[in-house]
């Protein structure tokens, strides 16, 4: 491509742009000043390889379509990325979602004005609520169609105000989809937001998941909606009554195109809703809590008037027998279903006849979970035997079904012909050497499988020729989990070897791994084939000084783009802890640390300094790490970072220890999560003037748990 000069549309999404991969982008951008369309979406870039393409991209005057790799938009870039957005006059899509913007940003935000935008999206961009009045005039002078704003918690009630206030001013006649998703905001806002939704004539789509609103917040929203033109309803995680206010059953009764409804999570009694809906191809009621029998049955009769359902998700609900087979009678006169899910759900054998006869209605069925019930073997075998028509499976999940060595070879001779299957999840089940032998050998000839999970399945060394074997043959493999086998660390090295083969992986979680000087290299070079590996999982494995320090350089090399790192009950001390520091410091783009159950003590300073200036860093994990006082200073320079969890549970802090963090945690804007020993007790008895003065403004900056 690089001498190309006419292109137009550059799509390379989730690519892994390396930093490497980046000043090859650039160059390719820089070359072609005609483009018009660029997707770098879900790419996590480097800060050096986004400054790379951001300075290309400079020279574009036509962009049309521009969204933003992960992070490669951050406090650094901000000002040239404004700059660009400024220069490309005729931008109607803009995606910027997971950059790292500052509070207000107002050079970006107003770049953002005045222009033909129909999409805009800037979810978990670090948003709040000083930035809501630039955001405010972007609606006023842009004909947005589509508005994202999700997962910015800063922007709460107050910019929610704001924003509602402008949508009413402007009346955005084009808004169709408007995402507010986990934006931090409560009723304090909801009648202007309501009014603002009553003014939106053309609104299709909302979502307004995980935000803490009442019931009768809820009900007002509800009310403000148009039924006849509302599509698409989410409302996850919102605070129900149970028995909900005739306004509630009249706009589903009038929502006659009403396709996708997700109710997760809500304390409400789902079966009205479902009794006047009748064209629902989408639904969404997992985590509804107990549902009683009477409920179950007008579910089921709700279930069966939406004759034309795709997708269902009633898992995490706590069903009798007679509530769950009422629910599964609901579903037999469909067969459009093709994505089927009912795990955490306590359905036993007597169940299972009435599910495999769901599922063999449903010959089109891609994607069925049915993991984490009071299934046995025989009753899980059962319901995949009914799969046997299903030539389009692509998602199987049975974790902890009951299934054994022998119900695994009747289920092996199944999935031998699912030639589409792409997922596999059996995690939790007594499958030992040969239920996984004839698991793995039966999927043999499919090569499109990416995910495969078989943690906890007691298999021991004398499988782990098979699953070598079979490691090798499946190339486009992306996620590995075999954690808590009862595999010898000569067996874990086996596997690992023979993932040489694999260079797709993104998430690999193994334990009882030996790293020291010997196996450190051979570990690292199968590890680093993976360039793209961006979730790394090893627990319960030692390492030696010199092992973590041979680790720690060799992968360093080869790793760019690790996102997660946990390595729990790993044997590492202060010794080890600067190898760790030192791989942390390389690595750019690290967002969550767990270390949990490693006696780190002093050695926890290195590894703060390491995390120091990581811009990207979310979640922290320090529980049981030997912590004492003397690291208290050390460990509160964190607050500033951008970090949004932070867990310092079972370790050696004193109340004044945890007083000195939590001081200077106060400062945080993003902090939602922070659990720490003796920290309430600091605010109740503790002997400091001021202890309330920093409780009230921990609070006022979102912390919403606080673990004792």
């Amino acid at each position: 491509l690089q001498n190309s000069r006419s292109l137009e549309v550059l799509n390379i999404g989730k690519c892994v742009v390396t930093e490497a991969v980046a000043a090859e982008v650039a160059l390719i951008i820089a070359n072609n000043p005609g483009l018009r369309d660029l997707d770098l979406s879900e790419n996590h870039m480097t800060p050096a390889g986004a400054h790379d393409i951001i300075q290309a991209l400079l020279h574009l005057k036509n962009l049309r379509v521009l969204k933003t790799g992960k992070h490669m938009i951050t406090y650094n870039t901000v000002g040239d990325a404004a700059t660009l957005i400024s220069d490309n006059m005729n931008l109607v899509y803009v995606d910027m979602s997971f950059s790292l913007l500052t509070s207000r940003s107002p050079k970006l935000m107003r770049s953002l004005q005045h222009k033909p935008l129909q999409v805009l999206k800037l979810s978990a961009c670090n948003i709040t609520k000083i930035a809501a009045d630039e955001i405010g005039e972007i609606l006023k002078t842009t004909p947005l169609v589509e508005l994202d704003l999700s997962n910015n918690p800063g922007l709460a009630s107050v910019g929610l105000l704001i924003i509602s206030r402008a949508l009413k001013l402007t009346g955005l006649k084009a808004l169709q989809i408007l995402t507010l998703r986990n934006c931090g905001f409560d009723d304090d806002a909801i009648n202007d937001f309501a009014d603002a939704l009553s003014s939106l004539t053309s609104l299709r789509e909302l979502d307004v998941s995980y935000n803490p609103l009442t019931s009768n917040s809820a009900i007002r929203m509800i009310s403000a909606l148009n039924p006849c033109q509302t599509n698409v309803l989410k409302l996850n995680n919102l605070f129900w009554i149970s028995k909900e206010p005739e306004v509630v059953r009249n706009f589903f009764s009038s929502a006659a195109n009403l396709f996708h409804l997700e109710l997760s999570g809500t304390k409400f009694s789902v079966a009205s809703v479902l009794l006047h809906s009748n064209t629902l191809q989408t639904l969404d009621i997992s985590k509804c809590y107990y549902v009683n029998d009477e409920e179950a049955e007008q579910i089921s009769v709700g279930l069966s008037h939406n004759i034309g359902l795709v997708k269902l998700d009633v898992s995490y609900n706590t069903l009798s027998e007679s509530g769950a087979i009422q629910i599964a009678k609901g579903l037999q006169h469909i067969t459009s279903l093709q994505s089927f899910a009912i795990s955490n759900c306590k359905i036993n054998d007597n169940v299972a006849k009435f599910i495999a006869i769901v599922v063999n209605n449903n010959a089109h069925l891609t994607e069925l979970n049915i993991s984490c019930n009071k299934l046995t073997g025989i009753g899980t075998a059962s319901i995949i035997q009914s799969l046997a028509n299903s030539k389009e499976l692509r998602v199987l999940k049975i974790a902890d079904c009951g299934v054994t060595e022998r119900e695994a070879v009747e289920i092996a001779t199944i999935l031998s012909d699912k030639v589409n299957l792409k997922e596999l999840d059996i995690s939790g089940n007594e499958l030992k050497a040969e239920g996984i032998s004839a698991i793995l050998n039966a999927l043999d000839k499919i090569n499109s499988l990416q995910v495969l999970k078989i943690d906890n399945c007691n298999i021991t060394d004398s499988a782990v020729s098979v699953i070598a074997n079979a490691l090798s043959k499946h190339y486009a493999l992306t996620e590995l989990d075999m954690r808590a086998n009862n595999f010898t660390v000569f067996g874990v090295g086996t596997v690992v070897k023979s993932m040489k083969m694999i260079s797709c992986l993104t998430t690999l979680k193994v334990s009882n791994c030996t790293v020291d000087n010997e196996s450190s290299d051979e570990i690292a070079d199968a590890i680093g084939n993976n360039c793209c590996l961006s979730h790394l999982e090893l627990h319960h494995s030692s390492f030696t000084a010199t092992g973590a320090l041979s680790f720690s350089q060799n992968i360093s090399n080869k790793i760019f783009n690790l996102q997660i790192l946990k390595l729990l009950n790993c044997s590492i001390s202060e010794k080890e802890a600067s190898s760790v520091a030192s791989f942390l410091s390389n690595n750019k783009t690290i967002e969550h640390v767990d270390l949990s159950h490693n006696p780190l003590a002093k050695g926890v300073t290195e590894i703060v300094q390491a995390l120091l200036f990581k811009r990207v860093l979310r979640v922290l994990v320090l529980q049981c790490c030997a912590i004492a006082d003397n690291a208290a200073h050390d460990i509160g320079t964190l607050a500033s970072t951008p970090l949004v969890e932070f867990n310092l549970l079972q370790n050696q802090l004193t109340e004044n220890g945890a007083y000195i963090i939590a001081k200077e945690f106060m400062h945080s804007t993003t902090l939602t999560i922070f659990k720490i020993k003796n920290w309430s007790s600091v605010f109740v008895e503790g002997p400091y003037v001021d202890d309330d003065y920093i409780l009230r403004n921990i609070q006022a900056h979102n912390v919403s748990v606080i673990v004792d």
